[in-house]
């Protein structure tokens, strides 16, 4: 009988559904535990023996026992009535799977593929709803015995005169379960059907019933096996494709989530239990005995009111959450996971009519203040982790407030106090109506689509054509489905005519153009906000002015009144359009004025050439980027011969470079030379023997210069990159270098090689007084960007461009300062810079166009214009000397090999060598000669400070004690003699390194540089 193994499916309610059922589950079985009738492991799997659904446990432990051994009275489930009607007798198995499963599965077990009407009559019992024994009879109705299998025992063998067929040989053991025998005995009054392998296995994981036949279990009579195996193995190769899918679904998904919970930085740094984003931002300016005084008070452009949430009524917070967030107070780690996955599946399949983000109220805060809302997954992902983060540390109530008083509401209103004042002309949130509640809550989802002045009732955009009546109607709906409003509220509410009119919001916002400080106050706070927090600009932004912070800066009154009347001068300046800039700062990166354009300033936050100009640099350059590093290595020292001779393959195979005014340079000259004179020949020679690799290091490194290019592909197609001896030796850079850098990188020769960011504040509080910038006090610390025996060394060179007879700035010397600097100029008279320092100050001076133009030929402004306002900065400040260094010693050396003399040499000079490295005179032999006492370091009233002069010659090497006060330095005209030349010379390469074609510029490109007027 093919009904008995169609329709038997054991548990189910109807054996037709079984049926249909069968296919997807007999396919995952047979995956899993091979093809109907195939052995594994012992067991037996039929399509259609699946057993107790409901109740699997209970079905195996029955078939533990031999048949008939216990009722069902004795495994009742609690769920299951278990009194007998008085009717029947009978227990009544009122919707209970479990029990009915079990009987219908002996039944089939019995009377599969029976082909005898009895066994069709018996099959049908239970058909609809899969129960025993009666079906559900009616009251007082009784079945035929013949009809019921088991009776109220369960599964009992049938009464007497039921027999459906001839019983198995009596004693012959047909099956086992767990070591019990089921014997022909026990089933004497039942005609078994012979199946090999006929056991039940199904979901309880019974054991299979051994005994013989030829009809595989679940396998209907005359169809042909081969088509049943064809459709298996495409079922298996499909279902192992799905199953393979499945699992590197699950593999992908868990390994992007461990990404985003281990890597995805979630933390939202800003408390909002304590934020207030309406107050005003105030800068002071501190003078020496510590008090303060306000510099500047500053707030943003956004029209914001701040109302805490007592004084926000509950209908307006009813009406954003009924339309923005209706789970807002269900979903406590502030993600609707509904409406996220939803809105991911949109993205796919177009299951909403309108794209939908699936934001929650806190997500929507979170992208506010941040701005953080690029359409991305990984934008999606940090939201998310951030509105977690959140969420756990935020009562729902503060999020509620923030939220409320930071949403767009169109036309520049922000915040609902401002929006209920500029649309209604009402300051007292709880006069607003329902209506109108409903129609500032219109507005949040998009405010360019549903101002309610633009578009009050449609003609909106194509996205959303319907306005602000139609939404704010739909908004209203959902209040009233969502228990908000009542029915009568409801009707009245839509019933409304609201009236709407333009506010004036010009009251909230005082327009004041900013200095050129206080602009770089504003941005260098950003911009710490964004790389110390992680901020993005918008919400740094958002925070610096509306934040209420409080603000210490830098500056100097003195210095910057005195710089602005300076810049205000129009004789200081050569010509009347020139641009110009400066910055002023002491040796622990404090910025105390600073000049960022001529010219009155008409904008905030405008194009400030003191920080954000890149111009070249020029022979500004040497000292940092050839000269300092090159004796930080040991390469070059004070007095070192070096070739004063162009090289070869300097530019497109030829030899350069030449010196100021094109001459071309020839025999040697010391080290100290060459810098006074500011020659191009020799600080190119040096970078070429240090490698220009090791020179844009150091330069990016340790001194901070950011805008070299390592490289760059130009829009056409060049190569462009600084690591060349044309830009690091001369300043003939890609872009250029700004002034409050080069400043900040020569600040490191007056305070023995301390390199410090230039700041142009020192603290930021917040509203509670909590510090939040610098966030990390090691952030301010200084770095050793030179030894404390290079920089000292390289400051006293720094002060013979000064002080020399040849020096290049001469005209920078006032009063009885110590004065280091350095001249540059570009070889197409483009820019011109003057970068000096004192005990006190250093400062870099830049003249240009911001287009470049050629200055022509004139005197340096540039020395000038620092002289003015350095020379007023110090006045009144008690002389004092650079910092000194015991690592420096001050010794004579050799005017023939340059090297520092011994006591053979009979012709030296003076200068200063580092201690641990002084090599003696190769060339007269003997022992080095002793170090000379360091001439006095402290300048005094009316004297200027003992400084080694550069003419002075000695015949004779004196005593080791006795004073010296000028060294002499050799003439590039007057070279010693070759050889020894060559033995000073031998750490110089001789190989010529190449020039990138992009960038390498020649005496006569632009940008390069020459030797100083």
């Amino acid at each position: 009988m093919n009904r008995a193994n169609s329709d038997s499916r054991y548990g189910a309610h109807d054996g037709r559904r079984a049926a249909r059922k069968k296919g997807v589950i007999a396919s995952v079985t047979q995956f899993l535990f091979g093809r109907p009738g195939q052995k594994r492991s012992g067991l037996r799997q039929g399509g259609s023996n699946e057993v107790g659904t409901h109740d699997t446990e209970k079905a195996a432990d029955y078939f533990s026992r031999p048949l008939g051994s216990a009722s069902l009275s004795e495994r009742s489930d609690p769920r299951t009535p278990s009194h007998t009607p008085a009717s029947t007798g009978q227990p009544r198995y009122s919707g209970s799977a479990q029990n009915s499963g079990i009987q219908n599965r002996a039944l089939n077990d019995f009377m599969r593929n029976s082909q005898s009407a009895e066994s069709l009559a018996v099959n049908e019992i239970g058909k609809n709803d899969g129960f025993l024994p009666s079906a559900r009879p009616s009251p007082g109705k009784t079945l035929p015995q013949s009809s019921v299998i088991g009776g109220p025992d369960g599964l009992a063998a049938p009464k007497t005169g039921t027999a459906i067929g001839p019983a198995p040989n009596p004693g012959r053991p047909v099956a086992k379960r767990m070591g019990t025998e089921i014997t022909d005995d026990d089933l004497s009054a039942t005609r078994y059907i012979g199946v090999k392998g006929s056991g039940v296995k199904g979901n309880a994981g019974l054991a299979a019933m051994e005994s013989t036949g030829d009809v595989p279990l679940g396998r209907g009579r005359g169809k042909p096996k081969k088509k049943r195996r064809i459709g298996a193995t495409v079922g298996k190769v499909a279902l192992s494709a799905f199953l393979i899918g499945i699992i590197t679904v699950c593999l992908v998904v868990g390994a992007f989530a461990v990404y985003v919970f281990g890597f995805v930085n979630a933390k939202f740094e800003f408390d909002l239990n304590t934020v207030r984003l309406d107050g005003t931002t105030v800068l002071y300016k501190t003078y020496l005995d510590g008090s303060k005084q306000e510099l500047a008070s500053l707030h943003g452009q956004e029209n914001r009111i701040w109302v805490g949430i007592d004084k926000i009524p509950l209908n307006f917070q009813n009406a954003v959450i009924a339309l923005e967030d209706k789970r807002f107070y269900e979903n406590v780690n502030g993600v609707d996971w509904k409406r996220t996955f939803g809105s991911a599946i949109n993205m796919f399949i177009p299951i909403y009519s309108e794209e939908s983000g699936g934001s929650t109220i806190t997500q929507q805060l979170i992208k506010q203040l941040t701005g953080d809302d690029d359409k991305s997954p990984m934008r999606k992902i940090r939201e998310i982790m951030r509105a977690r983060y959140v969420s756990q540390n935020t009562p729902q109530e503060v999020i509620l407030e923030c939220y409320f008083n930071t949403v767009n509401f169109a036309n520049g209103c922000y915040g609902i106090q401002t929006a209920s004042e500029y649309y209604f002309g009402k300051s007292d949130l709880f006069t607003l109506t329902n209506a109108e509640c409903a129609a500032l809550a219109a507005i949040i989802k998009s405010p360019l689509n549903y101002d309610p002045i633009a578009y009050p009732e449609g003609n909106g955009t194509a996205e959303h054509p319907e306005g602000n009546k139609e939404r704010r109607e739909w908004c209203l709906y959902e209040m009233y489905d969502q228990g908000y409003i009542s029915e009568t509220d409801y009707n009245a509410a839509l019933a409304e005519e609201i009236q709407f009119h333009r506010g004036d919001l010009t009251s909230h916002v005082v327009q004041r153009v900013n200095t050129y400080f206080v602009d770089a106050v504003i941005e260098d706070v950003i911009s710490d906000f964004m790389t110390q927090y992680g901020y993005n600009e918008a919400y740094a932004t958002n925070l610096f002015y509306s934040g209420g912070l409080q603000i210490d800066t830098t500056i100097d009154e003195n210095i910057q009144n005195t710089i602005d009347k300076t810049w205000a001068t129009k004789s200081n300046f050569p010509y009347s359009d020139v641009q110009s800039a400066m910055v002023v700062m002491d040796y622990e990166g404090h910025i105390k004025g600073l000049a960022g354009g001529r010219f009155e300033k008409t904008d905030n936050r405008a194009f400030n050439r003191a920080t954000m100009a890149e111009r070249q640099p020029g022979s500004t350059m040497k000292p940092i980027g050839a000269y300092g590093p090159a004796l930080q290595r040991d390469a070059i020292y004070w007095s070192k011969i070096e070739k004063n001779q162009p090289i070869d393959n300097w530019d497109k195979g030829k030899k350069g470079p030449t010196n100021y005014g094109g001459v071309v340079g020839s025999g040697t000259v010391t080290v100290q030379k060459a810098l006074e004179q500011s020659l191009n020949t020799v600080p190119v020679r040096i970078v070429q023997a240090i490698t220009a690799e090791e020179s844009f290091r150091f330069l990016t490194q340790n001194l901070r210069i950011s805008t070299l290019v390592e490289r760059e592909i130009a829009s056409n197609g060049d190569i462009l990159s600084d690591i060349n001896l044309s830009s690091l030796a001369l300043g003939g850079t890609t872009y250029g270098t700004t002034v409050r850098e080069m400043t900040a990188a020569y600040a490191t020769f007056g305070n023995l090689g301390k390199y410090y960011l230039p700041r142009t504040y020192t603290l930021v509080v917040d509203q509670m007084g909590r510090t939040l910038l610098p966030k990390d006090p090691e952030l301010v610390k200084p770095v050793n960007a030179f030894t404390e025996d290079t920089a000292n060394i390289m400051s006293r060179l720094l002060q013979t461009v000064v002080t020399g007879s040849q020096g290049t700035a001469r005209d920078a010397a006032f009063g009885n300062w110590d004065i280091l600097g350095k001249t540059g100029t570009t070889t197409d008279n483009n820019d011109r810079w003057f970068i000096g320092g004192t005990p006190y100050y250093v400062a870099a001076c830049w003249v240009g166009y911001d287009t470049p133009k050629n200055l022509k030929n004139i005197t340096n402004p540039c020395i000038k214009l620092w002289k003015a306002v350095m020379s007023s900065a110090h006045s009144g400040l008690p002389l004092k000397a650079f910092p000194d260094t015991d690592e420096v010693e001050y010794r004579r050396y050799c005017t023939v090999t340059g090297m520092p003399a011994t006591v053979n040499c009979t012709s030296t000079a003076t200068g200063w060598f580092k201690k641990s490295y002084a090599p003696p005179c190769t060339a007269h032999g003997g022992k080095l000669a002793a170090a000379l006492s360091k001439p006095s370091s402290t300048p005094s009233t009316g004297t200027t400070s003992s400084k080694p002069a550069e003419t002075t010659t000695s015949s004779a090497p004196p005593a080791s004690t006795a004073p010296v006060s000028a060294p002499e330095t050799l003439s590039s005209t007057a070279p010693p003699p070759e050889s020894s030349a060559a033995q000073t010379s031998s750490a110089v390469s001789s190989s010529a390194a190449s020039v990138s074609s992009a960038a390498s510029l020649s005496e006569t490109s632009n940008g390069g540089a020459d030797g100083e007027d």
